[in-house]
């Protein structure tokens, strides 16, 4: 785990730095637009992906706090897409 974070997790990628959360192959960006997206609040969100709620505060926390690095995050992404570069795939689950 990354201080002050319990539940999320750096990981070795080529270019991103935002934090995964902890046993899953996802960022907790995509968790929490999963959530926005499919209009959950943390109980389902929990519920859904088998995770505490605790986990998913977190990660909500962390979206919140490091808005600026995920909104770069994404724009290199889509530059990356568009010139047909590969934006990097999964990396392995620690």
């Amino acid at each position: 785990a990354v201080e002050p974070w319990q539940h999320l997790v750096r990981r070795r990628h080529p270019w991103r730095k935002q934090l995964y959360v902890k046993g899953r192959n996802m960022t907790a960006r995509q968790l929490v637009g999963s959530m926005q997206a499919n209009q959950m609040d943390e109980t389902a969100a929990a519920a859904d992906y088998h995770l505490s709620v605790e986990v998913i505060r977190e990660a909500v926390a962390y979206v919140e706090k490091n808005r600026e690095l995920l909104e770069a995050e994404v724009e290199i992404e889509r530059l990356m897409l568009k010139r047909g570069g590969v934006a990097g795939g999964p990396q392995p689950v620690s």
